[in-house]
């Protein structure tokens, strides 16, 4: 029972220290719960979104058929409309520059790029 006791106040002593040291992490890092989360707003209108999206779109069927060409265009009409288009940059990036690098890229997906 004595041996028991001994350990008490070193556990108080550990479970206060974590309480005090919990809080201050989050009052350093000014996290609180109930801040809303602030979301970016879309640059495109409402149109430019749609017409980007069905061109990005068409784009990816193009290229799953295999009319690489026409592919690269709808892409390139994507940039046309929203030039930091992520999506599209990462799909013309695909392409390359050579047929045999096209082939290649488009053919491993994500492995060999």
């Amino acid at each position: 029972m004595n041996r028991r006791l001994k350990y008490v106040p070193m556990l108080c002593v550990c479970l206060i220290g974590m309480l005090v040291s919990c809080g201050t992490v989050k009052r350093a890092s000014g996290l609180s719960g109930n801040k809303a989360v602030v979301e970016e707003k879309d640059p495109l209108t409402p149109e430019q979104r749609r017409k980007y999206d069905y061109f990005f779109l068409e784009a990816l069927r193009m290229k799953e058929k295999g009319d690489l060409d026409a592919a690269f265009e709808m892409y390139s009409h994507c940039l046309d409309i929203y030039p930091p288009g992520a999506a599209t940059l990462f799909e013309i990036f695909l392409f390359g520059s050579a047929p045999d690098e096209r082939k290649r890229r488009l053919g491993c997906g994500f492995r060999n790029v």
